[in-house]
């Protein structure tokens, strides 16, 4: 990794890290920046963007949480932070709240017993901060009464931190001249700009790279055009509220000295800074922004030809290799450690077989064990007992079932206080969930069954097919960047052509069109007329006529490779709220970007796909397979009734 990284480095520095250019050198037709009109921008980060959508809650007389801010390493004039909190207690009690800013006590406030709102605002001292992040903890305690004896289950207490609250940050021009510091301050919402008129090829590869990375980073994503000819740099607004990157070609591309070259650069527009992605083949740069080289983007404009990432190998992973948050916590009778993957972040053809942890947890001089209990996905695996001050081991197979698109594993720590009288309190011991905790792998299935085995597929690449007849990007953008985003590893290629894949297409590929040809097969058909999905006691779930409006996805094979087939309907890949991801199932039908109904045809018995405008006898034998059997046993019993007699009639003559 080490020879690798030194590699990669030497040619970021060599060809692609270039030198700050003017904006006349970046689009072409830009005016020219001056310095003294740039100005100072201002950026509100809120505790939603750090993923806490719904702020955050303490109770029990007890709780903290450390949220790390992203902040320029120069050019940050001011940071001011901003709390908004809201607090209440059934019974009497002293409670306060302490806030922590870069390690140093920054305030404490006391809590009143009434329901009540509290502003908080503190003025960051620069000469403290350090680095790219700006650390800040929030930690509440409180007791009932002066005395120590306390059950906090009793305590009906509550603090909470609103999602609106956080950093209010002034930047100076220095603090976004740069690519690294724009991607990394970018607001949560952001709008990709594209040229009005058909995109090209590579321009669609761009477009659908980015905005799967940052669907991955929980940004809100929308889109929007362009004229080409059009983009014009000028100064940025005051507030920063909306991010935009924008892929450019053709006439918006400046001249590179060789075919295939893409830049990445600065763009000031009247919304604050954006990313220009541009080239005669932007594809290069887009990959770049969703790599995780983008660190090394401290120039305001970069030429990038290829971009090579490592992918994980072997069949064990670590935490460590995963990159799980696994801060140390204090253990009076439980402690919870919630972790997460997805299935891209496995290597290629690779599905979790067992799980391994790894636990330090502090002695406790009452010599009490601890139980420890591993949870996948809702589901326990195992538990065991152990005492303090020797490392813990536990580890559990994984069934083939629990594996999904993304999975949770939640590691719970237990041990009861013995605190005899009040004069004792519980006392509390760290423990950590070490990064040494690991996956075991398995190679996964050769032909994928459900969608989210679909990743392994990708792991190598992937190739995604548009028909032309599905370029209202307005129906097709969101839904499927949010499928790639999900289906596909960010380390892995992406390529797109215009048209339909071969019949002895040996890639794995995401066809997006109306219709599936011939030679591909597929669990569920639409040139064979009307769909009905039908259930137990032949209840209709499903009742389609060429798909106008829903939309459909479904796994489909070729003789040598397996894909994904989507049709986009009319919505069915249009975003909208509550959008879902595909994970169980070869067939899922589509609205709005989310799955309203998914199933298998592999493994599910009570769900059946019949064509009433093309019955087959198998289709008829399915459909009257109730008064068929009774048929044929009321057959069998004349059979048998008339053997019967004719027997009895011989013996008698």
């Amino acid at each position: 990794m080490t020879s690798l990284r030194k590699i990669l480095l030497l040619v970021l520095a060599s060809s692609c890290l270039a030198i700050p250019v003017s904006a006349q050198e970046q689009t072409g037709m830009a005016v020219s920046r001056a310095d003294a009109s740039f100005g100072t921008v201002r950026r509100e980060i809120s505790i939603d963007e750090l993923g806490f959508r719904r702020g955050l809650e303490f109770t029990g007389f007890g709780g903290s949480q450390t949220l790390y801010f992203p902040i320029p390493e120069t050019g940050l004039l001011s940071a001011t932070l901003k709390l908004r909190l809201r607090s209440g207690s059934a019974f009497r009690s002293r409670r306060s709240v302490q806030i922590r800013i870069a390690d140093s006590i920054a305030t404490t406030r006391a809590l009143s017993q009434q329901d009540e709102e509290m502003a908080i605002e503190l003025a960051v001292d620069l000469t403290t901060v350090e680095g790219r992040f700006l650390e800040v903890t929030i930690a509440y305690s409180g007791a009932v009464t002066e005395d120590r004896c306390l059950d906090e289950r009793v305590s009906g207490d509550f603090v909470a931190v609103l999602p609106d609250s956080g950093l209010s940050l002034e930047l100076a021009p220095a603090a976004i001249a740069d690519v690294r510091s724009v991607l990394a301050l970018m607001p949560q919402d952001v709008t990709i700009l594209a040229p009005g008129e058909a995109l090209t090829e590579t321009e669609s590869a761009a477009i659908l790279r980015i905005a799967s990375m940052l669907l991955a980073r929980n940004a809100s994503v929308s889109y929007a055009t362009y004229e080409r000819g059009g983009l014009e740099e000028v100064s940025p607004g005051r507030d920063w509220a909306e991010g935009r990157i924008i892929v450019a070609t053709g006439v918006d591309a400046p001249a590179n000295p060789e075919d295939g070259t893409s830049t990445v650069s600065v763009f000031d527009t009247a919304d604050g800074p954006a990313l220009l992605v541009d080239g005669s083949d932007p594809a290069p740069g887009a990959a770049f922004l969703a790599s995780r080289w983008e660190a090394l983007a401290s120039a305001s404009r970069l030429s990038v030809e290829t971009v090579t990432e490592s992918r994980p190998e072997g069949t064990d992973l670590s935490f460590a290799d995963l990159g799980m948050n696994l801060a140390t916590q204090s253990l009076v009778d439980r402690a919870v450690f919630d972790v997460g993957f997805k299935a891209t972040n496995l290597p290629a053809g690779m599905q979790p077989a067992r799980l391994d942890l790894d636990l330090a947890i502090g002695d406790d001089f009452e010599e009490t064990n601890a139980t420890i209990a591993a949870f996948m996905n809702g589901s326990l695996l195992a538990t065991t007992v152990t005492p303090g001050a020797v490392p813990a081991t536990l580890s559990a197979t994984i069934p083939t079932g629990l594996f999904h698109q993304a999975n949770s594993i939640r590691v719970v720590v237990q041990r009861q206080p013995l605190t005899g009288d009040c004069a004792n309190p519980p006392q509390s011991f760290p423990v950590l969930l070490l990064p040494s905790s690991s996956l075991s792998l398995r190679e996964g299935n050769a032909r994928p069954r459900d969608f989210f085995e679909l990743t392994s597929a990708f792991g190598n690449g992937v190739t995604i097919f548009l028909a032309r007849e599905t370029d209202d990007r307005t129906v097709l953008w969101p839904g499927l960047a949010r499928i790639v985003a999900d289906l596909v590893p960010p380390a892995a290629a992406v390529d797109v052509r215009f048209g339909l894949p071969a019949e002895n297409e040996t890639q794995p590929f995401i066809l997006v069109s109306p219709t599936l040809p011939e030679a591909i097969s597929a669990p569920v058909r639409l040139d064979a007329g009307r769909i009905l999905v039908t259930g137990p006691g032949d209840t209709t779930l499903l009742d389609a006529d060429g798909l106008t409006r829903q939309g459909l996805a479904e796994i489909v094979h070729t003789s040598e490779t397996t894909g994904l087939w989507i049709h986009p309907g009319s919505d069915g890949l249009a975003a909208g709220p509550g959008t879902a991801g595909l994970d169980r199932g070869n067939v899922a039908f589509l609205e709005q970007g989310a799955v309203t109904f998914a199933f298998s045809t592999e493994r599910d018995r009570l769900v059946e796909v019949i064509y009433p405008e093309r019955t087959s006898y198998l289709a008829l034998a399915r459909q009257y397979r109730p008064w068929l059997i009774g048929a044929g046993w009321l057959i069998l019993t004349v059979v048998f009734v008339l053997g019967l007699s004719r027997y009895y009639r011989r013996r008698s003559g």
